[in-house]
């Protein structure tokens, strides 16, 4: 896998390559994806944040993320029919903790809020819902 990823990115030098962490895969452990970002030292392969990927393997999401540090592609959020973060994660500082983690790291990329379907009509208010409750976490 990593001779592929190294002779992917070679040919394709103006693009960044994002792997996205699934349940069950190397970059959800954290000593694995270490093992695999030491060994392709180029920052352009990154590795995607899923809070609700990490909370099913049972791996910390905050301290992956300060480990990966420079190395985060972005990140995502994933919440149900309402984006209620105490009811969503069952930890109610976890995406707190990871916005000031982020933070700390200087990322500028981008965070995906994940979003189980809802009607065109529903969709505006949530997004306003979700733009107030992220910019209080950042600020």
């Amino acid at each position: 896998m990593v001779e592929g990823i190294k002779s992917l990115i070679n040919r394709v030098p103006d693009v960044n390559m994002v792997l996205i962490n699934k349940e069950g895969s190397c970059f959800n452990n954290l000593d694995d994806a270490r093992v695999v970002l030491s060994e392709i030292q180029d920052p352009r392969f990154q590795i995607r944040i899923d809070t609700d990927e990490f909370l099913a393997s049972g791996e910390d999401v905050v301290e992956y993320t300060a480990a990966i540090g420079d190395r985060i592609g972005e990140v995502a959020i994933g919440c149900g029919h309402k984006f209620d973060i105490e009811k969503e994660y069952k930890n109610e500082n976890l995406i707190n903790d990871l916005f000031v983690r982020l933070k700390s790291l200087n990322f500028k990329g981008p965070v995906i809020i994940q979003k189980n379907s809802l009607p065109i009509e529903e969709s505006i208010d949530f997004v306003r819902e979700v733009r107030g409750k992220i910019q209080k976490l950042i600020s």
